[in-house]
């Protein structure tokens, strides 16, 4: 058993795209010792969190993780990149800052947790929120406590103006 590996990385699958998810194949699931929804640590520039899911059959043994552009761009990595992987536990959010990219319609604590509940995140990831067909794009920019969190329904959310 391994305590972290390195994969080349891949894009995701078209059904993950917008999704908190990172598949490995299962040799490498087995190696980390981590099951499907497990947390994983995804390092490239930066770290990032992905709950863990399974490659599908044509890729397995092929040392890939495939993850969506989000991921990326929050693991600070790009596509043909190698990153390392690790298992990790997440805390439950208690409290998370977050600050748009751009101008967002009006949003309150309450519609963030119920569009990002059961995601994984960590300081100075950016996360996608849908809104009305739409979506935007806010950074997180303080979390309580540190470390990999999970959002749940208990969490406060404080949104700060966006930069200028």
């Amino acid at each position: 058993m391994n305590e972290k590996i390195d994969l080349k990385v891949f894009d995701a699958y078209d059904r993950d795209v917008g999704w908190s998810s990172a598949r490995i194949d299962y040799d490498s699931m087995n190696s980390l010792n981590v099951s499907t929804g497990d947390m994983i640590e995804i390092k490239g520039k930066q770290k990032t969190v992905a709950r863990c899911l399974p490659l599908y059959p044509t890729d397995e043994r092929k040392h890939m993780v495939r993850i969506n552009g989000l991921i990326r761009n929050n693991a600070g990595t790009e596509i043909d990149s190698i990153v390392t992987i690790k298992k990790i536990l997440t805390k439950r959010a208690e409290h998370v800052t977050v600050r748009p990219v751009e101008s967002i319609p009006p949003v309150d604590g309450k519609y963030m947790v119920d569009a990002l509940e059961k995601v994984p995140i960590v300081k100075g990831d950016h996360l996608l929120i849908p809104y009305f067909g739409g979506r935007f794009d806010v950074e997180v920019i303080d979390c309580f406590p540190e470390g990999a969190l999970l959002i749940d329904p208990a969490t406060i959310f404080t949104i700060v103006k966006a930069s200028a």
